[in-house]
């Protein structure tokens, strides 16, 4: 049964709008599905979450790695040592506090972030292809805008 009247003007909008958050979320699951699983990459996708972090902030303690990356200590202490383990992380002494250790990338851990960068890059690239450069900057910048809407919206656990 279709409804008429302002009643039914004001539902149809929320409609649209619930309908097409939903489309974005579904969108996005797939995309994070797909970037998870891209051929060649040599390491776990939550390994690289965290390789990454360091790789752009280190060296941290893992306290401050885990904050950073929204996980409890316990996950980031298992995922930094897999990563020591396979030669990507290094661990020193915090000058600061000789109890404590810091994690830093090594030049292996910052060869696979590249290696994986590129394939995903040129992954990325082949499904736009046929994209206008307009529309790939308005994507990047309406991505980046959810990303930080997001980030300011959602309480830190």
């Amino acid at each position: 049964m279709q409804g008429t009247g302002v009643t039914a003007d004001r539902a149809q909008p929320e409609d649209s709008t619930r309908d097409a958050t939903e489309t974005l979320f579904v969108a996005l699951c797939r995309m994070f599905r797909f970037f998870k699983r891209v051929p060649g990459t040599s390491i776990d996708p939550a390994l690289q979450y965290v390789l990454h972090a360091i790789g752009g902030r280190g060296p941290l303690r893992l306290s401050d790695l885990a904050s950073l990356v929204q996980l409890d200590v316990s996950t980031v202490s298992r995922h930094a040592r897999a990563l020591e383990e396979a030669g990507y992380l290094h661990r020193t002494v915090d000058p600061d506090d000789r109890r404590a250790s810091l994690v830093s990338i090594t030049e292996a851990g910052r060869q696979v972030l590249a290696e994986i960068a590129d394939r995903r890059r040129a992954l990325l690239d082949a499904a736009l292809v046929e994209w206008p450069d307009k529309d790939r900057r308005d994507l990047a910048r309406l991505l980046t805008r959810l990303s930080d809407d997001l980030d300011s919206t959602t309480p830190s656990s």
